[in-house]
C-alpha cells in the first residue's frame, strides 16, 4: 500500500541517519519486495542515487543483472530466508553451521560465518555477504553488506550496511570481472569496517526509536 509506505518512510525520516558517512539503508520487510525507507549520505555517495530516487524502491533495485556465482549461491539462499522470515516478524537463524562443508568438501562460501575476530556464528538476525550492485552511473561495484533485523517502535525492519571492496570491468565476453588481486586482508578490513559501521547505526537508531535486536559481540582483531 502505497500511502502505509509513505506513512513508514515520514516515521522513519532521521536527520541522525541521514547524516552518517557510511553507507546505511533501512528496509521495510512488511510489504512487497522489501522497500528501502531510510537511507545515509553514505549510500548515497556509494551508489549515486539521491534519497528520492532511492526510498520507496524495493530492496533490489540496485543488483546487478549478472548471474550469481555459484560459491555465492549459499549466502544469497541465506539471505532471502532472512527477508522471508522478516516478512513473517520472525528472527532468521543460519541453516549452516560456522564450519559447514559443501558437496566437494570445500568450505561453504558463508560469508554470513564471517564474524569479525572470532569464529563463531553471527546473532540471530544477522548476514554478511557479498554481491555486485549497479550504481546510478551504470558502474558495477563488488561490494559487501552486513544485513541486521532490528525492531523500532514494535516494528519490523532490515538494517543493512554496504562497503565497497573494488570496482568491475567488463571482459571481452561482456561480462563483468573482478579484481582478482583484491586480497583476504582487504577482505578483512571491509568486513571489519561493516562491524563498526553496524554497531554505529545502532547507537544512532537507538538514540531515535525504541530500538530491539539480538545482542551483537564486538570485534576483536588487528587488521
Amino acid at each position: 500500500d502505497s500511502l502505509q509506505l509513505q506513512h513508514i518512510i515520514e516515521v522513519v525520516s532521521c536527520a541522525s541517519v541521514h547524516l552518517l558517512e557510511s553507507s546505511m539503508f533501512l528496509a521495510y520487510p512488511s510489504q512487497r519486495d522489501c522497500p528501502i525507507v531510510l537511507c545515509s549520505s553514505g549510500f548515497i555517495k556509494l551508489t549515486g542515487y539521491p534519497s528520492q530516487e532511492a526510498l520507496g524502491r524495493p530492496f533490489g533495485f540496485l543488483l546487478s543483472r549478472i548471474p550469481c556465482e555459484p560459491h555465492h549461491a549459499n549466502d544469497h539462499r541465506e539471505v532471502q530466508r532472512l527477508f522471508e522470515m522478516a516478512a513473517r516478524g520472525q528472527y532468521y537463524t543460519q541453516t549452516e553451521s560456522p564450519h559447514a562443508r559443501n558437496e566437494a568438501g570445500g568450505a561453504v562460501a558463508g560469508l554470513q560465518q564471517a564474524s569479525i575476530g572470532f569464529e563463531e556464528r553471527l546473532p540471530d538476525g544477522e548476514v554478511v555477504y557479498r554481491q555486485t550492485i549497479t550504481a546510478r552511473s551504470g558502474a558495477l561495484i563488488d561490494c559487501m553488506f552486513h544485513l541486521k533485523q532490528v525492531e523500532l517502535d514494535d516494528d519490523m525492519f532490515i538494517l543493512c550496511m554496504s562497503a565497497a571492496i573494488s570496482g568491475l570491468s567488463t571482459g571481452a565476453n561482456g561480462h563483468s570481472v573482478r579484481d582478482e588481486s583484491v586480497d583476504e586482508k582487504k577482505i578483512d578490513r571491509v568486513r571489519a569496517k561493516l562491524d563498526q559501521d553496524m554497531n554505529a547505526a545502532i547507537q544512532v537508531l537507538a538514540s531515535q526509536f525504541w530500538y530491539a535486536g539480538a545482542m551483537r559481540r564486538h570485534a576483536n582483531c588487528n587488521l
